[in-house]
């Protein structure tokens, strides 16, 4: 299973944590979505999953990858473009 880390305006932060039941029901819809995407990602050169963070920030946002190489972040991204 890949990493996911969520940030709003720089601070790391836990669906459980937030105390708005409709954006932690956001939230929850989203990790949901995101690993229904991602489960398969895998890089078969070095067996690891990717690392995803979603920053939200001034009402936008933005999704940032990280994995062990290039192709696996460029698999990861094409998951995530894909419906």
């Amino acid at each position: 299973m890949f990493k996911l880390t969520l940030k709003v305006n720089g601070q790391e932060i836990r669906p459980e944590e937030i105390a708005d039941p409709l954006r932690k029901m956001a939230i929850e819809d989203m990790r949901t979505q995101l690993r229904q995407k991602l489960r398969n990602v895998l890089c078969p050169e070095h067996h690891q999953t990717p690392e995803v963070t979603v920053l939200f920030q001034d009402g936008k946002q933005h999704i940032q990858v990280q994995g062990c190489c290039q192709r696996v972040v460029d698999m990861t991204m094409q998951a995530l473009l894909h419906p």
